[in-house]
């Protein structure tokens, strides 16, 4: 299809149903269902999910309530040193704080750091020649949870400059 976001002569979205999705392959706009309602419609989120459920009632979580869905165990927090901080979740980083909005309103960041908190890398435990890279910290921990292997995540996700951290993966035999 012809993409919203810019001048597209040639149609450069793609709408992917079945996983609930679209990207455009020419300007890099991409998200769920409820983002491209929001875009097409110039709707905030909340708005969004009223055009398509006007019934719809959002799920307010506790912190536990999250972790607990991400699949979290108690000794697993604990080890983590994860911390309820009313509205968010503070993550301990060798560089600093970061922090997880448990109900972010509209197009609120999710994801924020304390200031003065640099990229870094998130280590559930120092790895010797074979790791797994996920995600973010929550996919880390449980990773480690599940496997106990070595699991490590950039604190800024994929926009982590990794070059900076080639040192950290210079004796790695195999990275998953």
């Amino acid at each position: 299809a012809r993409c919203f976001k810019h001048e597209d002569k040639h149609p450069s979205l793609v709408l992917m149903p079945e996983v609930n999705h679209f990207e455009c392959k020419s300007c890099g706009a991409k998200g769920d269902v409820i983002d491209l309602i929001s875009e097409m419609k110039h709707l905030e989120l909340k708005d969004a999910l009223d055009y398509l459920d006007p019934n719809y009632k959002p799920i307010k979580l506790t912190a536990q309530e999250f972790l607990k869905k991400r699949g979290l165990t108690e000794e697993t927090i604990t080890r983590f040193k994860i911390k309820d901080e009313g509205d968010s979740i503070e993550i301990p980083l060798p560089t600093g704080i970061k922090y997880r909005k448990i109900n972010p309103v509209g197009k609120e960041e999710r994801y924020y750091q304390k200031a003065g908190t640099r990229a870094c890398i998130f280590k559930t435990a120092e790895a010797h020649n074979k790791i797994i890279i996920t995600e973010g910290e929550f996919d880390a921990m449980l990773m480690w949870q599940t496997s106990n292997y070595p699991v490590w995540s950039f604190s800024t996700g994929a926009a982590t400059d990794g070059k900076k951290f080639m040192d950290d993966f210079k004796d790695m035999e195999k990275i998953f």
